[in-house]
C-alpha cells in the first residue's frame, strides 16, 4: 500500500480479513469493505486487486480440490500484499477455514459447511462453469459460500470491478411459499421449479457482468441506459430490481440466463438486446 496502514480502511478480503470496527476479527468478511478501500485509493487499486489474485489456466469442468495448507499459504501472501502480515498472521489464528476449497487455473471456490462441500459442491463448480462459458467474467473468480450473517444477511453478494462473489448457505434451503408470488422473483423462478442458490447465483453474476462497472470511458452511457429500462420495465420487474438499477439489471440477468435467452419477460429481453446477451445454442 502507498500510504500508511489504518485499520478503519483495510480490505475485508473475499475469505477473511480483520473487522475494521474494534479490530475484532470475522471469519469470512464482508466484500463491502473492498469498495471502502478502493474509495480511498481509488478505482485502479480495486481492478489491479482482481487482476492480480490470478492470471489464466481456466478450463471448464477442470476443477480439483486444493490442498488447505497450501491454499493458507496462498491465501496468506496474497492478503500481506494489502495488509501488514502480522495482521494476517492474528487474522490466521482466529480464522475457521473452510471445508472444501476448489481451483481451476485462476478461479477459486470455497465453501464453509462440509455437508455443502460434500453435497452440492459439484452443482455449483458445474454451474460456475456454464456461466463463464456463457457470459465469461475476464478476471479471476473468488466464489465463497458462507453463512449469511458473515455478508450481512444476504443471499449473496458481489464485489464489483472484480470476479469476487458469495452465496450464503441458506440459499441452499427450500424457498417457502412466501418467497414465490407477489412479485418478489422473476418468473423463472416464480414456480420454485429453479432453486434458490442458482437464481442467487446467477443474480450475483450479473452484477458481475454489469456494464455500468467497467470502462469509465462508457459507465455514464451504460447506467443510463440501466435506468431507463428499469422504468421502462417497471411492471415485468421485481420490486427489489427497482430499488436500483443495478439490481435491476442483474435480476433481468437471471432471468434471462436461467431461461437461456428463451423468457417471455419484457424486461429480460430489454436488458439482453440492450447490453448484447446472447445465448449460443
Amino acid at each position: 500500500m502507498s500510504r500508511d496502514w489504518d485499520e478503519t480502511e483495510h480490505p475485508r478480503h473475499p475469505e477473511g480479513a480483520p473487522d475494521s470496527r474494534g479490530g475484532q476479527f470475522r471469519r469470512f468478511a464482508a466484500p463491502a469493505s473492498y469498495e471502502t478501500l478502493g474509495n480511498v485509493m481509488g478505482e485502479q487499486w480495486q481492478v489491479a486487486v482482481s487482476r492480480r489474485l490470478a492470471r489464466d489456466g481456466y478450463v471448464p469442468g477442470a476443477w480439483e480440490p486444493m490442498d488447505l495448507d497450501e491454499y493458507r499459504r496462498e491465501l496468506h501472501a496474497e492478503l500481506s500484499l494489502d495488509v501488514p502480515a502480522e495482521v494476517v498472521d492474528d487474522l490466521f489464528a482466529e480464522y475457521e477455514w473452510p471445508a472444501a476449497v476448489y481451483r481451476n487455473g485462476d478461479h477459486r471456490v470455497a465453501i464453509q459447511d462440509r455437508f455443502l462441500a460434500m453435497g452440492r459442491a459439484d452443482q455449483i463448480l458445474a454451474h460456475l462453469d456454464e456461466l463463464q462459458t456463457r457470459v465469461p467474467i475476464q478476471k479471476p473468480i473468488r466464489m465463497a459460500v458462507v453463512d449469511a450473517h458473515f455478508i450481512g444477511g444476504a443471499r449473496g453478494s458481489a464485489l464489483p470491478l472484480t470476479g469476487i462473489l458469495f452465496v450464503a448457505e441458506m440459499a441452499f434451503d427450500e424457498w417457502g411459499e412466501d418467497r414465490y408470488g407477489g412479485g418478489r422473483v422473476m418468473p423463472v423462478a416464480s414456480t420454485g421449479a429453479i432453486e434458490q442458490w442458482r437464481y442467487g447465483m446467477t443474480h450475483e453474476w450479473g452484477h458481475l457482468v454489469d456494464p455500468q462497472q467497467v470502462p469509465r470511458t462508457w459507465r455514464d452511457d451504460a447506467a443510463r441506459k440501466a435506468q431507463d429500462l428499469m422504468y421502462e420495465h417497471e411492471a415485468e420487474m421485481t420490486p427489489y430490481g427497482m430499488g436500483h438499477r443495478n439490481e435491476a439489471l442483474a435480476e433481468a440477468f437471471a432471468e434471462w440466463f436461467l431461461t437461456q435467452g428463451r423468457s417471455t419477460n419484457g424486461a429480460a429481453q430489454a436488458y439482453a438486446a440492450a447490453f448484447g446477451w446472447r445465448w449460443e445454442r
